[in-house]
């Protein structure tokens, strides 16, 4: 039996994001979340986590490998943010929400997880961070705005065995 190591930095990069978006906070208001989690899915995120306002709730989706070179590998490890508040009126849920979605890029952008790198694969360049568009629901479960914040976090290994 061969022995390996394994580095797990999709972990690592999940653990990053929670510990900037716990951190986060809104110059003159304070922090930006009462709470971030994780969750096994969206599903679950939306029908059991959603117990404090604001709420950042962390699903690992996949990693994606993309050949670099003979020598390097490339990976996205993507993970959907969702992103919960409470508000009374819908107005009032979609200024909320639309602020958290800002305030989470702004922050993850200013502390990026460290192992995160930009890559060059089969034509297509894969910045260290690649946002998706949200998806919002502001009435199904009201008075709670949801969104649905797709992520993927470039970064680069030596082989595929450097997982």
């Amino acid at each position: 039996m061969s022995s390996f190591t394994i580095t797990n930095t999709d972990d690592a990069i999940l653990t990053a994001l929670d510990t900037t978006l716990t951190a986060a906070r809104e110059t003159g208001i304070g922090l930006l979340f009462a709470q971030v989690v994780s969750a096994g899915s969206v599903e679950e995120a939306k029908q059991t986590l959603l117990k404090e306002s604001a709420t950042a709730v962390l699903v690992y989706a996949s990693t994606t490998d993309h050949k670099i070179s003979d020598l390097e590998w490339g990976q996205l490890c993507h993970v959907d943010i969702v992103l919960a508040v409470k508000a009374n009126t819908q107005a009032l849920r979609q200024t909320a929400i639309t602020r958290l979605i800002a305030g989470t890029k702004t922050a993850v952008e200013t502390d990026q997880p460290s192992d995160t790198a930009g890559f060059l694969s089969e034509g297509d360049f894969h910045r260290r961070l690649e946002w998706g568009e949200p998806s919002l629901d502001l009435l199904t479960n009201l008075p709670w705005a949801v969104a649905v914040l797709p992520l993927s976090v470039a970064y680069v290994i030596a082989t595929r065995l450097s997982r």
